[in-house]
């Protein structure tokens, strides 16, 4: 159990850091290279990344929504054309990030089970 917190915490910890310097997509990376450090099965792998970059995307979001004038539904019109709340915003950002990570810690887990 406590393993799960670290890794859990080690994704969103390394991601937050790497997003300052690099693109968006890093989560993956990320959570495919703490995968194959952490080995862990297959269904942990994937829920603990999707949520932590599920948390870390969400909150940010909600960060970037309380701290500026612009609120991120407003956001989501410009881009999609199509008014959203800001709870909704969230989510939707919480669940790209969490996906994304959550597949990339799933090919890092299938490697590690294919290789060892």
């Amino acid at each position: 159990m406590k393993k799960t917190y670290l890794y859990i915490l080690t994704i969103g910890v390394c991601s937050a850091i790497a997003q300052l310097f690099f693109p968006w997509w890093v989560i993956i990376l990320i959570a495919l290279i703490v995968s194959l450090i952490f080995r862990l099965d297959k269904k942990i792998s994937f829920l603990g990344a999707f949520i932590a970059l599920f948390l870390l995307w969400g909150g940010y979001s909600c960060y970037l929504d309380l701290s500026y004038q612009t609120h991120m539904g407003e956001l989501i019109v410009g881009l999609l054309g199509v008014q959203l709340p800001g709870l909704i915003a969230y989510l939707i950002s919480g669940l790209v990030a969490g996906i994304s990570g959550g597949l990339g810690a799933l090919i890092g887990s299938l490697v590690t089970d294919n290789y060892s």
